[in-house]
């Protein structure tokens, strides 16, 4: 991988992972990964690591009790943060992102 192209996908995982909810650390410090390859960096939560990443992000109301009926204070906290890694890959990269 180019060293900007790197530069700028370790960047989004620094954001991604910086936006992790934090109640142990695991999520954040553990199950949040990246992994880089010649042409491709991948960034992702190991749900083998946390099984409970979904509940993090995702409306309670799909889930049952005690969950069920309750506001999720990090609703949607991943899709967030992989936007904002998204701009900031644009940015490092002098690019643009379009929306369709």
């Amino acid at each position: 991988m180019n060293n900007a192209l790197g530069t700028a996908c370790q960047a989004a995982y620094i954001i991604i992972s910086g936006k992790a909810p934090v109640r142990t650390g695991n999520l954040r410090y553990n199950a949040t990964r990246y992994e880089e390859y010649d042409k491709k960096a991948t960034i992702f939560a190991d749900e083998g690591i946390a099984p409970y990443m979904k509940y993090t992000n995702e409306h309670w109301s799909k889930f049952r009790p005690p969950l069920y009926g309750k506001i999720n204070p990090n609703y949607m906290w991943w899709n967030k943060s992989v936007e904002l890694a998204i701009q900031a890959v644009a940015t490092i990269l002098n690019a643009e992102v379009i929306k369709e």
